[in-house]
C-alpha cells in the first residue's frame, strides 16, 4: 500500500511540474515558442541579440511581454550558455521554455604574405584631418588602415567615409587609458565591443583588424599581472571572432608621438621600407606635422614599385614584443 501511495504522489508531483514544462517547450495552444528553435549557433565577436520567443497563456492570451528570462551570452566567449524563458500565470501555473547557445569561433583565413606592398595605418582618429586625408590618399589610389578611438560625434561620420573609400576600419578600443582597459578580461572586451557596434553601425561590417593601445608590449605587460591566462588569452579571444591585431614596424613620429621634421620622416619611411617583407607604417591622423609629410612618401612608394594596402584578418599579424 506504501509503495502505491509513493507512486501516486510521484505521478502527481510529475504531472503538476514536469508535464506544463515540457507543454511549454513544445508549444502548443499554450506555451512559450522560441523563434529560432532551442539549439542556437552564434558566430563569436557578434553581439548577442535574442532572436525572440512568444508565449500564450491557457485562455489563448499573449503574454509575450510578462515572460522573464534569465541567463546571459558572454558573445566574445566561446562556449555554451543557457537561457531560461519563464511565465507563471494567474492561476499559478508554470510555462517554461529553454535554449542553449553555442557560442563558434568565427573564420580566421590563412596569412598572405602580399609583395611589394605598403600598409600605412593611422591611429586615434577620426578628427578634422581625417577629410583631407581620405583625399590625399585617393589621389595616389592607396589604401590605409584607421584604428579609430575617437568618439567625437562630431567625426564619426567619417568611420562611413573611411569604409566606402576602401579603406580598412580597425578597432583601438574607446579608451587609452591602459590602467584601466586591461584591468581585466571583462572591461577589455567590453570596451572593445563597444567599438566594434559603432564599426558595425557606421559601415554594416565588424572590424576584422586591431591594434592595442599602446601596442602589444604594453597589453602583454599589464594583462599579464591581472588577468587569468594572460596575453595568450586575450589574443585566443581575439582570434575567436576572427580578428588579427598589429603593432608596427616603421614609426614616422618621433617617441611618444613627438615631433619630426619632413625630412626625418621621409628618410624613416623610405629606409625602413624595404627592410621589412610586411612593412606597417604607424602615423596619427590626429598629428598635423605627420599626415602633411605623407604625399612625399606616397610618390617614393609608388615610383618604387609599391602598392598601398589596406590590413586585413589575411596579412600576416605582426607584433613587436
Amino acid at each position: 500500500m506504501k509503495k502505491i501511495i509513493t507512486y501516486l504522489i510521484i505521478m502527481m508531483l510529475f504531472i503538476a511540474l514536469v508535464l506544463p514544462c515540457a507543454f511549454a517547450e513544445d508549444g502548443g495552444e499554450a506555451g512559450i515558442e522560441l523563434i529560432g528553435g532551442r539549439e542556437l549557433e552564434w558566430t563569436c565577436g557578434v553581439p548577442f541579440e535574442d532572436p525572440g520567443f512568444t508565449a500564450t497563456d491557457k485562455n489563448g492570451n499573449d503574454v509575450t511581454a510578462d515572460v522573464a528570462v534569465s541567463g546571459s551570452v558572454t558573445s566574445w566567449k566561446v562556449g555554451t550558455y543557457k537561457l531560461r524563458y519563464f511565465y507563471r500565470d494567474e492561476d499559478g501555473e508554470k510555462y517554461n521554455a529553454f535554449r542553449t547557445v553555442e557560442v563558434v569561433p568565427a573564420p580566421l583565413p590563412e596569412e598572405e604574405v602580399r609583395e611589394k606592398t605598403i600598409y600605412l595605418s593611422f591611429d586615434d582618429g577620426p578628427c578634422a584631418n581625417t577629410a583631407w586625408l581620405l583625399d590625399l590618399l585617393d589621389a595616389y589610389d592607396a589604401k590605409a588602415t584607421f584604428f579609430i578611438i575617437n568618439l567625437d560625434t562630431g567625426y564619426l561620420d567619417m568611420i562611413t567615409e573611411i569604409h566606402e573609400r576602401g579603406h580598412s576600419v580597425g578597432i583601438h578600443c574607446t579608451n587609452h587609458d591602459y590602467g584601466m582597459l586591461y584591468s581585466s578580461e571583462e572591461y577589455f572586451f567590453e570596451d572593445f565591443m563597444k567599438a566594434q557596434k559603432l564599426v558595425y553601425d557606421k559601415t554594416g561590417e565588424y572590424a576584422k583588424v586591431s591594434r592595442f593601445p599602446g601596442g602589444s608590449l604594453t597589453a602583454f605587460a599589464h594583462i599579464n599581472r591581472k588577468v587569468d591566462g594572460g596575453f595568450a588569452t586575450i589574443e585566443q579571444r581575439l582570434h575567436d571572432m576572427g580578428v588579427r591585431y598589429f603593432d608596427w614596424n616603421i614609426q614616422l613620429e618621433g617617441p611618444g608621438n613627438t615631433y619630426r621634421s619632413a625630412t626625418e620622416i621621409y628618410y624613416t619611411f623610405t629606409l625602413g621600407v624595404p627592410q621589412y617583407e610586411t612593412p606597417i607604417i604607424l602615423q596619427h591622423d590626429t598629428l598635423n606635422f605627420s599626415i602633411k609629410a605623407l604625399e612625399p612618401l606616397l610618390q617614393w612608394g609608388t615610383e618604387n614599385g609599391y602598392t598601398f594596402a589596406a590590413l586585413d584578418n589575411t596579412v600576416p599579424e605582426y607584433y613587436s614584443r
